[in-house]
């Protein structure tokens, strides 16, 4: 079976589900009259890599936008301005996870409070929960083993143990929690 034949939880595949669950964008006057409400494609991207290396320099929409269209279309993953590739970032990024779990964990939750739609009348925030999930148990590619963070405090569920899972904690703020049932 090529891999091809299943689901398969890409960075493309993860950045059009976040791209679902944004909150409501401005409307077209307010475009038009230059102002922007910071939720074009590459300004998300942007704020995702921001997650992983702070030191980040946004190069701006226009160097971004072909770019990110074809990360979405899981094209590349790979560009001068998209650390994803580059070794260095993502080992500096997963040893913070690992040794100051609560610093990368603030990092996401500044994320998800400037860019997503946590409103109780929409449930993005659930519809991107179970998406993810649904995704990780389809994709083959990802072992039994492997594990995901999915408490406040760090702790970590195997692959088989995230569908089993009822209710997850979502931090909506560096001291609140919040729980989403599925």
């Amino acid at each position: 079976m090529s891999i091809d034949d299943y689901p398969r939880l890409c960075g493309g595949t993860f950045f059009t589900l976040v791209l679902q669950a944004l909150r409501q964008r401005m409307k077209a006057r307010e475009h038009y009259a230059g102002d922007s409400d910071g939720l074009s494609d590459s300004e998300v991207m942007v704020g995702l890599i921001k997650v992983i290396n702070l030191d980040y320099v946004d190069p701006g929409k226009e160097k971004l936008k072909t770019i990110v269209n074809n990360y979405k279309r899981c094209e590349t993953s790979t560009s001068a301005y998209l650390p994803f590739g580059d070794d260095q970032v993502v080992t500096a990024f997963d040893t913070a996870v690992r040794t100051d779990y609560q610093t990368a964990l603030n990092g996401m939750i500044g994320f998800v409070n400037d860019f997503l739609d946590m409103s109780e009348a929409v449930h993005k925030d659930v519809n991107l929960v179970r998406a993810l999930i649904d995704l990780i148990q389809q994709d083959q590619s990802i072992k039994a083993n492997d594990e995901f963070y999915t408490e406040p405090n760090g702790e970590k569920r195997k692959r088989p143990h995230l569908a089993t899972l009822k209710k997850y904690v979502c931090q909506r703020s560096c001291s609140a929690f919040g729980i989403i049932s599925l």
